[in-house]
């Protein structure tokens, strides 16, 4: 009869030992949703200031039939001032 092992557990190993290469990164998405509205003004600052507006009285909301695209951008994680100090500290041992 075929004896069953343990399942394994991360905790048995070391993070190190299990991942490592790992990373932390900050993956940012900017969606872009565009709206063109024709107003007749004296001027360009006029139109522009009337429909900032009407933006904020909500007189135009945008939403996903507005949606024109997306971006992504990935930065890695800058260490934080205490995990900076314990990766020092870790280093001297």
């Amino acid at each position: 009869m075929l004896k069953k092992s343990a399942p394994f557990s991360f905790a048995q190993k070391s993070r190190k030992e299990v991942l490592p290469c790992v990373k932390t990164y900050q993956v940012e998405i900017k969606e872009t949703l565009c709206m063109t509205i024709e107003i007749e003004a004296e001027n360009a600052q006029q139109a522009e200031a009337m429909i900032r507006e009407a933006y904020s009285n909500q007189d135009y909301v945008l939403d996903a039939e507005h949606f024109t695209g997306v971006d992504f951008s990935t930065k890695k994680k800058e260490m934080d001032a205490p995990s900076r100090n314990q990766k020092q500290s870790r280093q001297e041992r």
